[in-house]
């Protein structure tokens, strides 16, 4: 379970650091520029990787984190 926290932490992290890049970028060549269309579509692929990470661990029945089936993860 920690690893897989540890991995959405550092995705996350990417996240972040990927869409400071993107505004940059947009701001000086404008949001139509390919550059800064495959930082975003980068930036969508690292979100949802950390999306679907959130729902392995999520048990959407009971709203509860899934502890007892990634807890040695």
């Amino acid at each position: 379970m920690i690893m897989i926290l540890k991995k959405a932490l550092e995705l996350t992290k990417s996240i972040e650091d990927y869409r400071l890049d993107m505004d940059e970028l947009a701001k000086k060549k404008g949001f139509s520029n390919p550059d800064v269309i495959t930082i975003s579509q980068k930036l969508d692929q690292k979100v949802l990787a950390v999306q679907k990470i959130l729902y392995t661990i999520y048990t959407p029945q009971t709203g509860t984190l899934d502890y007892q089936s990634h807890k040695h993860g």
